[in-house]
């Protein structure tokens, strides 16, 4: 080797042996490197795990139709280590067997709104009889994990109805404290609530399909599940195959709720009008509406509501300005308003309004019933 030049080694064959030995050995172990990062980091499929229904809440004749159990999703999809929440799914047969081979989601409103208590019901009331319906407690709600604040749930149904029947400042302030109750339970938990919000719902539905191996799917969203299905259609187009809003939750929402509302009325009686069937029916529809309302507004419809949630016995909840929607979105349900009721006009004339009373203290009973979910309570207090 000269002073300045290059090197010159000199190797033995052991030392060639050596490091072809070695040189194979790296090859081999940087070909494993990517697929053992993969296996650590990809999340694992979700799994439908099934878990006995409660036999209370379905009927004879659908209990066998039905599939109840727990689907696990992360708490945090940007950090899945973080843990899981469980999520309660029901699957109904459809009534036409065969089924097709893409079933149907029904994604409910609220946000905070129940829907597994109501699998009995949805089940007589298919959205497609030949199709099997997936019916999703969203987390926080129902049967779903977590369960968001246990220790003030009835005195948020509480001050719900009575902020609904007289919203004076003083019912206002109270509703308000115990939303701040919820709020601060909910972070003792450990509960970040950070964690709710229509991003994680959607990603929760599409582990829901994936656990259930479903390759596309229907979509029904009503009122802010209609906000839901439109994210779900923009983050994962390539899993719908149809999708049904109704009652839309716009994902602006301006205007104002009673400018919708009364956009939306308006173009009900339009429709009707320009059909014969109700127009014959009905060739004043609005100016009925307009008698209900001046009549309620007079003569509140009282209904006896259950003693879990009794203030003071009876509580007021139909009146004009209700039912004008100037207090917010109330969006009934399509299946059983899609047709106007052929005895309004007698009820309207009686004061009667079609026995509403009775009507609103069952509805009243299956809330109870299906329990109170706390979503949406964290949602106003944040």
């Amino acid at each position: 080797m000269t002073e300045g030049g290059p090197r010159l080694l000199a190797y033995t064959p052991a030392d060639l042996w050596r490091q072809a030995v070695c040189t194979v050995a790296l090859l081999l172990l940087s070909s494993a490197l990517p697929h053992c990062a993969l296996s650590q980091t990809e999340p694992s499929r979700p799994t439908f795990q099934g878990t006995p229904c409660d036999r209370r809440l379905l009927s004879p004749a659908i209990a066998p139709r039905v599939r109840c159990g727990m689907i696990n999703v992360p708490r945090d999809y940007s950090a899945p280590s973080r843990g899981t929440f469980k999520l309660a799914v029901m699957v109904v047969r459809s009534a036409q067997q065969p089924a097709l081979p893409d079933p149907v989601v029904y994604i409910s409103g609220g946000p905070g709104s129940p829907l597994t208590a109501f699998t009995d019901y949805q089940a007589r009331h298919p959205y497609a009889e030949s199709r099997d319906l997936i019916l999703v407690d969203q987390r926080g709600v129902g049967r779903s994990e977590p369960v968001l604040c246990p220790g003030v749930a009835g005195e948020l149904l509480q001050t719900d109805f009575a902020v609904a029947a007289t919203p004076t400042a003083a019912v206002q302030a109270q509703r308000r404290s115990v939303l701040m109750t919820c709020r601060n339970e909910a972070k003792v938990q450990g509960i970040d609530l950070d964690g709710f919000g229509t991003a994680a719902t959607v990603e929760d539905f599409d582990q829901v399909r994936q656990a259930l191996g479903i390759t596309r799917w229907n979509v029904v969203g009503n009122s802010y599940g209609t906000t839901v299905a439109m994210t779900l259609m923009a983050q994962h187009p390539a899993t719908i195959r149809s999708a049904v809003l109704d009652s839309v939750y716009p994902p602006d929402p301006i205007p104002p709720w009673s400018a919708r509302v009364a956009e939306a009325r308006a173009a009900f009686f339009a429709m009707c009008a320009r059909d014969a069937a109700c127009a014959a029916a009905y060739p004043n529809l609005a100016g009925l509406y307009t008698q209900v309302l001046d009549r309620l507004g007079r003569v509140p419809l009282t209904v006896e509501v259950p003693s879990q949630m009794r203030q003071a016995g009876v509580v007021r909840l139909f009146e004009g300005g209700r039912l004008r929607g100037e207090d917010g979105p109330r969006s009934p349900d399509s299946r059983s308003a899609g047709h106007v009721p052929p005895d309004l006009e007698g009820g309207v004339a009686s004061g009667a309004v079609l026995d509403g009373g009775q009507a609103v203290a069952t509805e009243l009973e299956m809330v109870v019933d299906a329990g109170v979910g706390g979503q949406e309570a964290l949602g106003m207090a944040r």
